[in-house]
């Protein structure tokens, strides 16, 4: 790169700042991205209401927040009481992934965002559109990450799902991680176009009770969102 520039400056001089924006530009404004969605979401994790489970969107498709309301109403009433305050409440975090030139940035911060909500407890529920379980799913961890789909679903289920192509999907291990909910009465109820949508628990290793009450939570919605 120096040979199209001319000679290469020395760092930090007034010639410097130039060569250095033409040739790592976008470089340097993806890494702020990130530092910045870290940031952010640290800040968000310890001063953010606390909720009994946390359902994690991350699609291209946008959910109008009327929707995304009643879908809270809806999940709380099938949740337990995690944290014992005596009222059961889901939060629907919606991640919306661009996927197109010219985001690749925007869509690297909410990744790292997603990621590091991960370490939080209560959440324990995903719904992933299929580019965003195709890049979970292609993750050498992602088996450590959600649960086998054959330890929270009933043996006959699973069986009778296995029958319906593209119903199941594995991960690169070979590990059932995720499930269709394409026919969804629930998100039918709520005029959701979900047939590139799919259901993932996550896995949890605390021998606590609130994240095993939560991840009890999660399985029980999961199960409900494929009916």
């Amino acid at each position: 790169m120096a040979e199209v520039y001319g000679e290469k400056p020395k760092k930090f001089t007034k010639e410097w700042w130039p060569y250095y924006w033409m040739y790592y530009k976008w470089q340097t404004i993806g890494v702020i991205f990130t530092i910045v969605a870290i940031l952010v979401t640290v800040y968000q994790c310890k001063n953010r209401e606390k909720f009994d489970l946390t359902v994690t969107y991350g699609a291209s498709a946008t959910i109008d927040q009327s929707t995304v309301d009643k879908l809270e109403v809806v999940f709380s009433s099938m949740a337990e009481d995690s944290d014992g305050d005596g009222h059961p409440n889901v939060y629907f975090q919606q991640l919306n992934f661009a996927n197109i030139p010219g985001t690749e940035e925007t869509d690297q911060a909410l990744q790292t965002k997603l990621d590091m909500g991960m370490t939080e407890d209560d959440s324990m529920l995903y719904i992933f559109d299929g580019n965003e379980l195709a890049i979970m799913a292609q993750r050498k961890n992602s088996g450590e990450i959600y649960m086998n789909v054959h330890d929270w679903l009933d043996d006959e289920e699973f069986e009778r799902l296995s029958e319906e192509e593209g119903k199941i999907i594995f991960n690169q291990e070979e590990i059932p991680i995720a499930v269709s909910i394409a026919d969804s009465t629930i998100m039918k109820e709520h005029n959701i176009n979900a047939k590139n949508m799919y259901v993932l628990v996550r896995m949890n290793y605390k021998d606590e009770e609130f994240p095993k009450s939560a991840q009890r939570s999660a399985i029980k919605i999961a199960k409900e969102l494929l009916k």
